[in-house]
């Protein structure tokens, strides 16, 4: 009986710090992201089954199903299992290390753990716009939103005139590669054009607050489209003091600039090398390592130390039309469909 697995058990470790009736809540997504990533990737399995504070997993695909389920948001480690009513430990190989696991009367008994993504199940809390600039931090900042059990709605910032359209392809493939961790759920991703409202910040603004005015101007954006889609934040890769527009004073006065969405920064304590130890395990830093200037436009000696009683005096002056406009010309794809969670 030993030399036959019979599934595959799955680990929730996050899951047991909630109360029951949440714990069986996330349990049910849990399930449901599991069968969605399963069909996805044509893997066939007999029948997914709660277990006591695990999920088990019949199949005879064990390998593949290993695989596919470690990658799934809210499964912290997996193992082939064999499984039994009788098992003693005294009837055991003496010359293996086995893992042994009870719930109802059932042994799980495993020789391997193999690590899966943990956090909590996509679709568990809501919908976040995640900013994507074909950098190095804001797919980190997204990602962490997404092993939170959030949907993301992806959003990248056309620079044109004042950028490279590569950046644009970029941002569009680094989502994509985020949208594979994302099973049964729809996922879209916006491309705003941004080069209007940077002509009227040019316009009116001090060369040097050039940045400041432009984050403002992209959080009304971002404002703008987690309405449309009904989400809960803006979620943005900052990390303070990385750059000039990310000292506490400038995060500070651009945060200002919108009032009914909350801007969250995963980031905001993580210094480069943690962020780019995160790309390589997440399979993004090499996207960010073809990264060429996003914007033609940062300034040579950029204010460190915004005011808003200087801030809200330009702004007045300025035409805000461009808000409704880049908005309606903005394009979405859809990087994935939500089919298969139906």
């Amino acid at each position: 009986m030993l030399d036959e697995y019979g599934g595959v058990l799955l680990r929730c470790d996050e899951l047991q710090y909630h109360s029951l009736p949440s714990r069986e809540q996330l349990t049910k997504q849990l399930v449901k992201n599991l069968e969605a990533a399963l069909r996805e990737h044509a893997v066939s399995f007999n029948e997914i089954q709660p277990a006591c504070q695990f999920i088990y997993i019949k199949t005879t695909n064990i390998s593949e199903v290993t695989r596919v389920s470690s990658g799934v948001f809210g499964v912290s480690s997996v193992s082939p299992v064999i499984v039994s009513s009788t098992i003693d430990a005294d009837s055991l190989p003496s010359n293996h290390a086995f893992y042994k696991e009870e719930c109802d009367n059932k042994v799980f008994l495993s020789t391997e753990k193999v690590d899966g993504v943990g956090g909590l199940p996509t679709g568990s809390q809501g919908r976040v716009v995640c900013t994507i600039s074909g950098g190095l931090d804001s797919p980190i900042a997204a990602y962490k939103m997404m092993k939170r059990g959030c949907v993301p709605v992806f959003l990248h910032f056309d620079n044109v005139p004042y950028g490279d359209e590569s950046t644009r392809n970029l941002a569009i493939r680094q989502a994509k590669r985020l949208s594979e961790y994302i099973h049964g759920h729809e996922i879209k991703m916006y491309v705003v054009p941004h080069g209007d409202d940077l002509t009227e910040v040019l316009r009116h603004a001090p060369r040097k607050m050039t940045c400041i005015f432009c984050r403002r101007n992209m959080y009304r954006l971002a404002q703008e489209v987690a309405l449309l889609e009904n989400a809960d934040a803006i979620v943005t890769g900052e990390i303070i003091g990385e750059q000039a527009s990310q000292t506490t004073r400038n995060l500070l006065a651009e945060n200002s600039a919108i009032s009914e969405i909350p801007i969250m920064r995963p980031c905001i304590g993580d210094d480069k090398v943690e962020v780019e130890k995160m790309a390589m395990k997440i399979r993004t830093y090499d996207f960010a390592q073809e990264a060429v200037s996003c914007c033609s436009l940062p300034p040579k000696y950029p204010t460190v130390c915004s005011k808003l009683d200087i801030i809200d005096p330009i702004e007045e002056k300025m035409n805000m039309d461009w808000k409704a406009s880049e908005i309606s010309e903005a394009e979405v794809i859809i990087l994935k469909d939500g089919n298969a969670n139906d």
